[in-house]
């Protein structure tokens, strides 16, 4: 339907997909991983919360504004809302242990064996093993805005279809 209207109105669907969720394929093709571009893709879950306090902080203050994110947007516990009581914490690690994670994995290329050592709580293997598993999904998904080092759009793709982590790890 909001394709549908995009077209109609010679406009693009914008996705709220984050750098955090595309990487561990935590989205839900066709439905919020569809779109032209997406705004935050880049963005670890994390500075996704940092931006939406920012936003709420800069906005000129008003007796009767509200603020520009909602709080209770804000303060809900992450979740993708496919059934009844779900929270992101029912399958992933919590953000603030993910995302650092995450982030020396695709920034800094760490290896799993280095990542290991500094985060010894099973992050690791969980965030490594949803990232290689999840190619197939953000190939699919519209480009994020490049903001990092380096985006999971262009120019970063692991096999679909086989493991080949020595090539795409470049070890």
């Amino acid at each position: 339907m909001l394709m549908g209207l995009a077209n109609e109105r010679d406009a693009l669907v914008l996705t709220p997909d984050n750098k955090s969720e595309a990487a561990v394929g935590y989205c839900t093709l066709y439905g919020d991983a569809v779109g032209a571009l997406a705004p935050l893709g880049d963005c670890y879950k994390r500075v996704v919360y940092e931006l939406a306090a920012a936003f709420n902080h800069s906005s000129p203050p008003s007796a009767t504004a509200s603020p520009v994110i909602p709080e209770a947007v804000v303060e809900k516990e992450p979740t993708a809302e496919l059934r009844e009581d779900q929270t992101d914490a029912d399958e992933l690690p919590p953000y603030d242990h993910l995302d650092p994670v995450l982030e020396r994995y695709i920034e800094d290329t760490s290896s799993d064996e280095t990542l290991r050592e500094e985060h010894p709580d099973g992050v690791v293997e969980a965030a490594v093993d949803r990232v290689t598993r999840s190619e197939f999904k953000r190939r699919q998904t519209p480009p994020p805005l490049r903001v990092t080092t380096k985006a999971l759009g262009r120019g970063w793709n692991y096999p679909i279809a086989a493991e080949y982590e020595h090539v795409t790890r470049g070890e």
